[in-house]
């Protein structure tokens, strides 16, 4: 829950160490942590998730401020907000072999943790583990909100150089200062091939839908890869109708 985040954000931003006592097979082990840094670590995070000026800021618990509402991204008025349980719209998509998501059950999916973006009161859509990944591709499927009602959402994208949809996203992550969806699937864990694609977030005030930017394919596992830097994919083929 928020309120036991911030809790600990703002207990710990003043010390100088933290100390966890655990008890193993072996006894009772204690570990100590430095606290040096701690507080840039919760400003870092806040500007990689685009938090910065929001009211669900980490650092505004620094002061105790924060107010637990979640700002987001400019992209078509898209707030974004995660998700730690399958919401009952779409219960009925997983559990059941012959359903979309039939391979993962709802405890799973909410352990792994999902993701709403809000475009508007009355539409937005739900980004959930919808079947079992492997040790570094988590696929993903998107429900589109409608009211209280929810429906698989076909994203649109590039495959050999034709346009198609697919109801899976790999690895699908929301960047909130971009307004964009990314996903990537790893070729291998290095992540120096795959598919990568991203979209964004279309609306025209009552209906909402998602626009495919970019696609990426990398076959050749090279070993060639900078997961750090921004461009790191600029030398992957583009696939020709998103250039």
């Amino acid at each position: 829950p928020g309120e036991i985040v911030d809790r600990f954000i703002s207990a710990a931003a003043p010390g100088r160490e933290m100390r966890v006592t655990y008890r193993t097979n072996r006894g009772q082990t204690t570990a100590t942590y430095s606290l040096s840094g701690f507080v840039a670590g919760v400003i870092f995070m806040d500007e990689a998730q685009g938090r910065i000026g929001d009211d669900d800021a980490l650092q505004l618990a620094l002061e105790g401020e924060r107010r637990g509402t979640v700002g987001g991204g400019d992209a078509a008025n898209v707030s974004w907000r995660p998700l730690d349980r399958v919401p009952a719209g779409i219960i009925t998509y997983f559990n059941f072999e012959d359903r979309l998501c039939g391979q993962m059950d709802t405890t799973l999916a909410g352990r792994i943790g999902g993701f709403a973006l809000d475009v508007s009161g009355q539409t937005g859509f739900v980004a959930f583990p919808c079947t079992r990944g492997g040790a570094y591709n988590q696929p993903y499927t998107l429900f589109q909100r409608n009211g209280s009602a929810y429906a698989p959402y076909m994203l649109p994208i590039m495959r050999d150089g034709s346009p198609s949809t697919t109801y899976y996203a790999y690895n699908l992550t929301w960047d909130a200062v971009a307004g964009e969806l990314t996903s990537f699937f790893r070729g291998r864990g290095l992540g120096d091939c795959g598919e990568l694609r991203r979209w964004t977030v279309t609306t025209d005030g009552t209906d909402a839908a998602i626009r495919l930017i970019s696609s990426r394919t990398k076959d050749a596992c090279d070993g060639v890869t900078d997961l750090e830097g921004p461009g790191w994919t600029s030398n992957w083929p583009v696939e020709p109708e998103t250039q």
